[in-house]
């Protein structure tokens, strides 16, 4: 498996499966990440903007979860 090092919330570098290796629950959270990334950047006011990041965080925190429930499948 391949990884990649990645900011994990401020609190340093930590390593994660690339992508082609990641379990479609874990690569549609990442999607919906991405579809609220670009959201906020295009929203028209701050409220909006903050509410998007937000969603954003969550489905990030979907995503790591995901990742740690495939882990403990394998174990």
């Amino acid at each position: 498996m391949s990884t990649e090092k990645f900011p994990s919330g401020g609190h340093g570098l930590r390593e994660k499966p690339s992508r082609v290796d990641e379990a479609p629950e874990v690569k549609q959270a990442l999607a919906k990440a991405e579809e609220y990334a670009a959201r906020a950047a295009s929203a028209k006011d701050s409220q909006e903007r903050e509410r998007c990041e937000r969603m954003r965080r969550k489905w990030l925190g979907i995503a790591d979860g995901w990742r740690v429930i495939m882990e403990i499948d394998k174990a």
